[in-house]
């Protein structure tokens, strides 16, 4: 198996449409680089391509050309047709150059414009390949007649799991669109000046929607450009295999043909010799069964080294589909993996985030709660902001008392003021402690401003809205429900 790799990188990009009306076409700039050698940069339209296959199919007999993309008359110009058409321009001439038989035809050097020194070097890469001999399998019967059905069966079945795949691909590139949208359309809903409160809570969910769609968007991108192009390769190749083994059949068939006009020409012969006057038809007859039996010669020569190039071709052809394939397989299990790990990570945090923010608006709603005066309906001068509210006055320092042999007695004669419980003493500015992922409203915890507010049940009206549900529904709005 020759598997050293090709000595000249091909690039093709940049197309452009040329011309007008019925003579408008697109070219393609091809660069072809090569390890210190100068790059050679040409252009070319889809109808050279054309017409370098086919001369490649008649200067290599047996080699599998890779097939063009189809020809299209109606929206040929369309931005996806035209990339989709470079693509696979660009793969046609990447199998050829890594061909170790059709990448040394001159026809295929004078397409790319290659330098002297670049074709020197596929030249010298192609010496040291050899066709191997054609395997003995084949003087008993003739594998590729069943191998050109399995093609065709594995063709279908490889286009099949492609479809697949780029469905798979493509609800990927709709989710990431979706999170996109739902990102976009959650963070609208919070500028509602109805969903203020609830607003305080949604930049986590936003966010990380946005970096979910960006990380679901990658993951298509690298199926598509991965993964999918492999299986479409196969596919091409099996398509050129087909075709290859196809002129193979013709060619026996015409040699089969040749040799029964051949018979027919030496019986008429036969018939005709030693009769008077009929030796000038006679040598006709011979003269063309000699002509053809000349032919048929050729045509056989020309079978047997086709038919040892497509056994190579077969085998390489499977050695390499199944390297491939599977780690094509492999790869895009790994991938897909590490995605679903990530993608769980990130909802995670979402998670994370929103109970963080919740407790966060818990918190201060509380703060605000304790300094509400209900009957005033204002806020305490003590819960102001610094600029807005005086300092309270000091306190006024304790009475000291006497101490004397019964001071225990007279302090509590005195009526002096115990010291508070332990459980009503707080640090100042202690806020709640709890971790990011707990729960709302458990036991012990700040009032959650999203839970459902206890109410009157003969007015609707809370105590105090504050101290209660921030998200609560005023009394003189009325029910949407």
């Amino acid at each position: 198996m020759f598997d050293e790799p090709s000595v000249v990188d091909v690039i093709v990009d940049d197309p452009k449409s040329e011309g007008f009306g019925p003579s408008k076409h697109t070219t393609y700039r091809i660069s072809c680089s090569s390890h210190g050698v100068k790059p050679s940069v040409c252009r070319h339209r889809f109808s050279d391509f054309e017409k370098l296959r086919e001369q490649l199919l008649e200067l290599c007999p047996g080699c599998v050309i890779p097939p063009l993309p189809v020809k299209q008359i109606l929206g040929k110009y369309a931005d996806d047709l035209v990339e989709k058409r470079r693509d696979l321009l660009e793969l046609f001439l990447q199998q050829v150059v890594a061909h170790p038989i059709a990448s040394v035809c001159d026809a295929f050097h004078s397409f790319l414009s290659l330098s002297e020194a670049t074709r020197t070097a596929v030249v010298q890469r192609a010496k040291r390949f050899e066709l191997p001999p054609t395997p003995a399998a084949y003087e008993t019967g003739d594998p590729l007649n069943e191998g050109c059905k399995l093609l065709a069966e594995f063709e279908k079945q490889i286009g099949a799991v492609r479809e697949r795949f780029k469905r798979l691909q493509s609800r990927q590139g709709e989710d990431a669109m979706d999170l996109h949208e739902l990102s976009q359309s959650i963070k609208t809903m919070g500028e509602n000046p109805l969903n203020m409160v609830l607003n305080c809570a949604l930049p986590p969910f936003t966010d990380g929607c946005q970096k979910l769609a960006s990380h679901t968007k990658r993951q298509a991108q690298n199926t598509k450009q991965t993964f999918l192009p492999k299986l479409k390769l196969y596919k091409q190749m099996a398509v050129a295999m087909q075709e290859q083994i196809k002129r193979r059949s013709a060619i026996s068939t015409n040699i089969e043909a040749t040799n029964a006009k051949t018979k027919e020409l030496l019986g008429q012969s036969t018939k005709l010799a030693g009769r008077p006057g009929k030796e000038k038809k006679v040598g006709d007859l011979e003269s063309q069964a000699a002509e053809l039996q000349q032919r048929v010669a050729r045509q056989k020569e020309l079978f047997d080294q086709v038919t040892r190039t497509l056994a190579w071709e077969f085998e390489r052809y499977n050695a390499n589909k199944n390297r491939d394939m599977l780690a094509a397989l492999q790869n895009y299990a790994i991938s897909f993996a590490d995605f679903t790990t990530k993608e769980h990570e990130m909802w995670d945090t979402i998670a994370s985030g929103v109970v963080s923010r919740v407790n966060k608006v818990t918190y201060e709603a509380t703060a605000l709660a304790a300094g509400f005066d209900a009957n005033k309906g204002v806020m305490k001068p003590a819960t102001m902001t610094s600029s807005a509210a005086e300092p309270p006055p000091p306190a006024p320092p304790p009475p000291v008392l006497p101490r004397g042999p019964n001071s225990t007695d007279q302090m509590e004669g005195a009526g002096a003021v115990a010291p508070a419980p332990a459980s009503q003493v707080s640090s100042p500015g202690a806020g709640p402690s709890q971790s990011p992922r707990a729960s709302f409203g458990g036991s012990g915890e700040a009032p959650n401003p999203f839970a459902e507010t206890p109410s009157n049940t003969d007015n609707h009206i809370s105590v105090n809205p504050l101290a209660q549900n921030p998200f609560a529904q005023p009394s003189n709005v009325g029910s949407f429900f």
